[in-house]
């Protein structure tokens, strides 16, 4: 594919200067695999060659697509299709992209570190002050406890956060899709949706009315936005963990007009509120699903998933649409949605429901009690024996729809096969040279699902 690169000078303050502007560039991008940051320097030494310089005297600032910035790790076809244009910002540096600083500009190693070994972060920063969760106990009684009660209470509420964190963000992403949706904004929870999941688990009733709900939302997203207005709001994973303790709060709150029980202390709420609505409406119908997916792993599968994985890594990388050098390969599972749904598995064979449920079931495998898991680093990244898990869940999903005739590790290798093809991992007509590499040895490690 060739990709149309627009030229903008880039003054000191990273502000387009239009006089500037140079004649657009045609740059040949192969098949486009590569990130959009390899062609703004590419554009770059271009430049400076057409203008007889070093190649090193210009480096990118910024790319963008249509006006806006684009994350310089994003793969070019998932952006860009043939002929269509970008736009690089460029200097003189030395400092490539100072404008648009990332994770690790931003972050020193040592704080990077302790994202990547401690996924219960954005749980432990949590702002409990800020989001209102003292306001839901009462003051009068309060002010009859000692002074050390309050403080040990929103511990003791950090520290349920953190049993069930796992839990909680499995049932966020799970109730975030629906049993039908098409939609792959997995997360973010809008206030549609938000409802809906709240009231599919009778929490909602003449008592603790939907209108309840709407204040719920607001009064969590004032948090982050505050007085700006935003046209649609919506919920982070953190932000759902809130909306749940102030459910818990008004739902439990002792002395109400329709109630003569309740509980003054918040731990109490909460955990209420798991054993009554989360666990038996939620996690037990996630458990249920799940559980069927364990059937897939007690086949004979694992001389099959170890001769593929080569394979699967290769595809893996086909499937990506955002690339970070010098880290463990990964695949957002955003861009394996999408891969399925051009493939046409999805979401008519097979459900987004499905897709991200096998996701957080390969995070957390063998595991099946949703009450069980873990939170865990990136929860929507997939790496490579994780993917192989996936493979292997939706596999047997679209197996069970079958009349099976055949046995599934016989339809999981044609499954796996068609899934090569469509990444391009296997060229058609190379059929015999296909199964000589499948018959190699090499990366014969153990498949994740193996009985050893």
């Amino acid at each position: 594919m060739r990709v149309r690169i627009e030229l903008e000078h880039a003054d000191a303050q990273g502000e387009a200067s239009s006089f500037a502007e140079t004649k657009p560039i045609m740059l040949e991008c192969g098949l486009g695999d590569q990130v959009v940051k390899w062609a703004a320097f590419a554009a770059c030494y271009r430049l400076a060659n057409n203008l007889g310089e070093p190649i090193t005297k210009f480096v990118p600032q910024a790319i963008l697509l249509r006006g806006q910035s684009l994350d310089i790790n994003v793969v070019i076809r998932s952006v860009v299709a043939d002929g269509e244009s970008l736009t690089v910002q460029y200097g003189a540096g030395p400092l490539a992209f100072k404008e648009s600083p990332n994770l690790k500009q931003i972050l020193s190693a040592g704080q990077l570190q302790k994202l990547r070994e401690d996924p219960n972060e954005f749980i432990k920063r949590m702002d409990f002050e800020a989001l209102g969760f003292a306001n839901l106990m009462d003051e009068d009684v309060l002010g009859m406890k000692d002074d050390k009660f309050l403080e040990n209470e929103m511990a003791s509420l950090k520290g349920m956060l953190l049993k069930y964190g796992g839990a909680l963000l499995a049932a966020f992403f799970y109730l975030n899709l629906g049993e039908e949706s098409n939609e792959m904004s997995i997360d973010r929870m809008t206030l549609s949706l938000f409802r809906e999941a709240i009231m599919n688990t009778g929490i909602v009733n003449e008592y603790f009315p939907h209108s309840k709900l709407n204040e719920i939302f607001e009064r969590i997203t004032d948090v982050k936005h505050g007085d700006t207005k935003i046209e649609l709001r919506d919920l982070s994973a953190e932000d759902f963990l809130a909306t749940l303790v102030h459910i818990a709060g008004e739902k439990y709150q002792p002395g109400l007009q329709h109630q003569t029980w309740g509980y003054f202390e918040l731990t109490q709420r909460f955990q209420h509120l798991l054993e009554d609505f989360i666990s038996p409406k939620i996690m037990e119908k996630m458990g249920k699903r799940v559980s069927s997916f364990k059937k897939a792993f007690k086949h004979e599968i694992d001389d099959l998933l170890s001769r593929a994985r080569r394979y699967i890594q290769m595809a893996m990388y086909s499937m990506q649409e955002k690339r970070t050098f010098h880290e463990r390969q990964v695949l957002q599972v955003h861009s394996f949605i999408k891969s399925l749904v051009a493939w046409d598995y999805a979401p008519e064979d097979i459900s987004l429901v499905d897709i991200v449920t096998s996701t957080l079931y390969a995070k957390n495998f063998p595991e099946t009690d949703p009450l069980q898991w873990h939170t865990v680093p990136q929860p929507l990244d997939l790496n490579l024996e994780e993917l192989e898990i996936c493979l292997t869940v939706l596999g047997f999903v679209l197996y069970q729809k079958t009349d099976k005739e055949e046995d599934f590790p016989s339809y999981l290798s044609e499954f796996l096969d068609d899934i090569f093809h469509y990444a391009g991992v296997i060229v058609e007509g190379s059929d015999s040279e296909e199964e000589d590499l499948l018959s190699e040895e090499e990366n014969q490690s153990p498949s994740p699902g193996s009985k050893q």
